[in-house]
C-alpha cells in the first residue's frame, strides 16, 4: 500500500529514451529545487557562492559547534537537485543539530564526472577549511553517494582530509548495471529503468567507459574507508550495489528495509522515519564530539 500511495510522488520510471531525454530538458528549465518557505522559516538557510561554485546551506538557528554534512544529491547524474531530498536533509539536520551544505555540481550531458568530481572536492575542501574535518561527513543518495564514494577514494588517494564518516542512501555504485539478479529487480522497482540509468551513465563517463571508478565506484579500491553506513530497500533495482559495497568493506554497515522502493527514505511513512533515526544514531557513535 505504501509504495501505491507514495511512489507517485518520487520520480516514477518511464520508458523510452526520448521520454528521459524530455525530462532532462524540462529539469534544466527549472534548476534545483529550494527548500520549501516552511524549511526557510524554521532553519536556517542560504545560497551562497564561492568562485563559480553554487552551494546551499540549511541548518538549525542554535548557535554553537555543529557537525558539518556535505550532502551530495541524487537524480542519476542528469538531474538537479529535488524537493523530495530536502525531506532526507531537513530530517537528518532535525535529529543531529547539524548543518548541510549542498553542492549544486554540473549535470550530464552538459558536463561529466571530470567537472562534477571536481566541483564536490571543492565543496568538501571549503567546508573542512572553515569547520575542520574532525565533525564533518559526507553522505549522498542515489548518483550522489555514487559520487560521495568517488570523492572518498579520491580524497584517499591524494592524502586530502577523511570525513569521520560516509552515509549513502540506495547508492547507485555500478553505472554498467550489468549485476546479474537486477533484470528480476527491475520488475519489482517501480522507480527505475535499468535502460535509462544505463544512458545516464554513459553521459556522465562522456567518452570514458562507465566501468571505470569515478563514474562506477564500486570497480575502485575500498580499502581505508571512514565508517560508512548504506541504506537500500529490497524493491531497488541499485540492492545488489550496497550489498557488493559492504561485502567488500570491513567498516561498513548495511540496512536493508524489506519491500522498499528507491528514495522511500523521504516519504512519510514509517520505514523513512526508522531510517532517519537510524542515520542519527550512526552519525552519534562515530563523530569526534557527541551532538
Amino acid at each position: 500500500m505504501a509504495a501505491r500511495v507514495i511512489v507517485p510522488l518520487l520520480v516514477r520510471k518511464r520508458s523510452g529514451r526520448e521520454t528521459f531525454r524530455q525530462r532532462i530538458a524540462a529539469d534544466r528549465a527549472t534548476g534545483p529545487a529550494l527548500p520549501s518557505a516552511k524549511l526557510q522559516k524554521r532553519y536556517a538557510y542560504a545560497d551562497t557562492w564561492q568562485g563559480g561554485d553554487r552551494r546551499l546551506r540549511l541548518a538549525t538557528r542554535q548557535g554553537g559547534r555543529r557537525t558539518r554534512i556535505l550532502y551530495i544529491h541524487g537524480g542519476a547524474y542528469v538531474f538537479d537537485l529535488m524537493a523530495l531530498q530536502w525531506t532526507i536533509i531537513a530530517g537528518v539536520i532535525e535529529r543531529t543539530g547539524a548543518e548541510a551544505v549542498l553542492p549544486i555540481y554540473p549535470l550530464a550531458p552538459e558536463a561529466n564526472v571530470t567537472a562534477g568530481l571536481a566541483c564536490v572536492e571543492r565543496a568538501w575542501l571549503a567546508l573542512v577549511e572553515e569547520a575542520g574535518a574532525d565533525d564533518a561527513i559526507i553522505m549522498g543518495d542515489s548518483a550522489g553517494a555514487g559520487l560521495a564514494l568517488a570523492l572518498v577514494h579520491r580524497l584517499r588517494d591524494t592524502g586530502l582530509p577523511m570525513p569521520r564518516a560516509l552515509v549513502l542512501l540506495f547508492p547507485w555504485l555500478d553505472a554498467t548495471l550489468k549485476d546479474p539478479s537486477q533484470p528480476a529487480l527491475e520488475r519489482r522497482d517501480p522507480v527505475l529503468s535499468i535502460a535509462q540509468l544505463r544512458d545516464a551513465g554513459q553521459m556522465w563517463a562522456a567518452t570514458q567507459p562507465p566501468s571505470i571508478p569515478s563514474v562506477s565506484p564500486l570497480f575502485g579500491d575500498q580499502a581505508g574507508l571512514p565508517p560508512t553506513l548504506a541504506i537500500v530497500g529490497t524493491r531497488d533495482v541499485l540492492l545488489p550495489d550496497a550489498r557488493r559495497l559492504v561485502a567488500m568493506t570491513e567498516a561498513a554497515e548495511l540496512i536493508e528495509y524489506p519491500g522498499m522502493f528507491h528514495g522511500f527514505v523521504a516519504a512519510p511513512i514509517a520505514e523513512g522515519r526508522d531510517a532517519m533515526d537510524r542515520i542519527a544514531a550512526f552519525l552519534q557513535r562515530n563523530l569526534a564530539h557527541s551532538m
